[in-house]
């Protein structure tokens, strides 16, 4: 891999394009790579591509928070198998980390906005396995920064706003189709 100022890991995701497009735009020298190039669960494939970064952000996750539930196994070895791999060959490399998690790591249930000292307490696999990478990454790294995050949204893939707007649409459609006059 040529040497870069930044590499961004999960490249096709939508915090990854989103942070790509945004390097590009102020010019700021980066290297972005997807899955079919460096999967973070092949730690040989991530040291590859961290060799020569001054830093890395890793947007790459499994986020289908229902899907989950039914692929736990798959969750945790992308979000926390995956994660870990990142961190020690971060370390290893002396390279400072952002890490992609998620606000699943709390339960909801406290009636004011989570802080990052709150008490994790995931109530989902999703969440689990996102805290589980959380972990492994500040056991290992030190010079690293967690940022999580709530209904992620762009023009590209699938999302929250996405889908509303969607929804609206069929909404407002049936609305135009129940008040148009019966000519039989």
């Amino acid at each position: 891999m040529p040497t870069t100022h930044i590499l961004i890991l999960g490249a096709q995701g939508q915090v990854g394009r989103a942070v790509a497009a945004q390097a590009s735009r102020r010019r700021i020298a980066c290297c972005s790579l997807g899955r079919a190039v460096c999967d973070i669960t092949d730690r040989p494939a991530v040291a590859r591509a961290v060799a020569g970064s001054g830093l890395v952000v890793n947007c790459a996750a499994y986020t289908s928070v229902d899907q989950a539930e039914a692929e736990v196994k798959t969750a945790y070895r992308i979000n926390a198998v995956g994660a870990e791999n990142v961190a020690t060959v971060c370390a290893e490399a002396g390279i400072p980390l952002v890490h992609l998690s998620t606000d699943h790591v709390f339960d909801g249930a406290s009636p004011l906005p989570a802080r990052e000292d709150d008490p994790a307490r995931p109530v989902n696999a999703y969440g689990r396995s996102k805290l589980a990478g959380e972990i492994a990454l500040r056991e290992r790294l030190q010079s690293h920064i967690v940022l999580r995050t709530s209904w992620v949204f762009s023009a590209d893939g699938q999302n929250f706003v996405k889908t509303m707007l969607r929804l609206a649409q069929a909404a407002a459609g049936r609305r135009r189709s129940d008040r148009r006059p019966d000519r039989s």
